[in-house]
């Protein structure tokens, strides 16, 4: 098992590095356990996020580097895409982009996003959200791996044989600031939960 892990640090090459070698070397183990013993052991994703840190980081040559990495497309419905939504798919720019392409969409198409949401995001996180976003149906975004529905019970769209997941979320349409801001920061927690279990 050790000279398989030293051939693969061997044929990646580079300066050493303590993260890459020691996923080499799961990633052997694995190979290993399976063809010597018989027993099939998940294969870990590994994604390394210390390149940065690393002077002799070798970059995309190296195979865990997260631009190496396919990204998973996720997707936040409600109903009109207008609020809940759209406040995730930003969010979700600004916390996933590592790992996912984030989308919203819905069953029905506003004119436009809702401005409270529009003036809260821009207040808060400076981000302005109808710069790249705008109301869209289900059929204007890719297929995703992952659906997120907002809480829009029975009239939320349902996507057979995709992983789905609902956050029941209240629409605060109409309501004042902070009840605005309690949505919002429920969907930070949401997605920054995803970006911890990626």
């Amino acid at each position: 098992m050790t000279a398989k892990a030293l051939e693969a640090i061997g044929e990646v090459g580079g300066p050493r590095c303590c993260k890459r070698d020691s996923y080499l070397s799961i990633s052997a183990a694995v190979g290993f356990v399976r063809e010597n013993m018989g027993i099939e052991m998940e294969k870990p994703d590994i994604v390394c996020s210390y390149g940065g840190q690393n002077n002799q980081c070798i970059g995309k040559r190296c195979p865990f580097s997260v631009t190496n990495r396919k990204k998973k497309k996720i997707a936040f419905i409600c109903v009109h895409n207008s609020c809940r939504s759209q406040i995730a798919e930003a969010l979700g720019r600004k916390y996933l982009s590592d790992t996912y392409e984030c989308y919203s969409a819905g069953t029905e198409a506003k004119p436009q996003i809702n401005q409270d949401a529009v003036r809260l995001m821009k207040q808060e996180y400076g981000i302005d959200m109808e710069k790249d976003q705008y109301s869209k149906l289900l059929d204007d975004i890719p297929e995703a791996d992952i659906y997120v529905s907002m809480g829009c019970n029975v009239v939320c769209p349902n996507i057979p044989g995709k992983q789905m997941l609902n956050w029941g979320l209240d629409d605060p349409t109409g309501q004042e600031d902070a009840v605005f801001m309690d949505v919002i920061r429920q969907i930070e927690k949401n997605i920054l939960k995803i970006k911890g279990e990626r």
